[in-house]
């Protein structure tokens, strides 16, 4: 069901649209679609007796974003742990690693590299431990 928001996220993108006012504005479809998928999912799998985590894996313009203080994320994910739904910001440790300056980290159309993947791994690893 996730693949749903991504879909309207592309379709915001490419139709020239700023995403990041997009998901600014609570009002939006498409952070109330996001919201929405996110909490059904959140309650399927604790009904089921799991622990949920939303990741934010951002592409480089987005780590650009979230390092000047101003991620296009921050409202979503605020919500979203309001309403209880663990978030997992993988900005900071992509950061911290290098990514928003290293091409290394980066593959064609944005794709995270071997780089990339390793410190999320790592990040991920550190909150599970959690």
């Amino acid at each position: 069901r996730f693949a749903a928001s991504r879909v309207a996220l592309t379709l915001y993108e490419r139709g020239g649209r700023d995403v990041a006012a997009e998901l600014a504005d609570e009002r939006s479809e498409t952070f109330r679609v996001c919201r929405a998928i996110v909490l059904a999912m959140a309650a399927e799998v604790a009904e089921d007796g799991g622990r949920f985590r939303f990741l934010v894996l951002p592409d480089r313009p987005g780590l650009r974003t979230a390092d000047s203080g101003r991620a296009y994320w921050d409202g979503l994910a605020r919500a979203l742990a309001s309403e209880g739904v663990e978030v997992v910001d993988l900005s900071g440790p992509l950061d911290a690693a290098g990514a928003i300056e290293e091409d290394a980290f980066w593959l064609a159309d944005g794709h995270y590299a071997p780089a990339a993947h390793a410190a999320v791994a790592e990040a991920l690893a550190a909150a599970r431990s959690r």
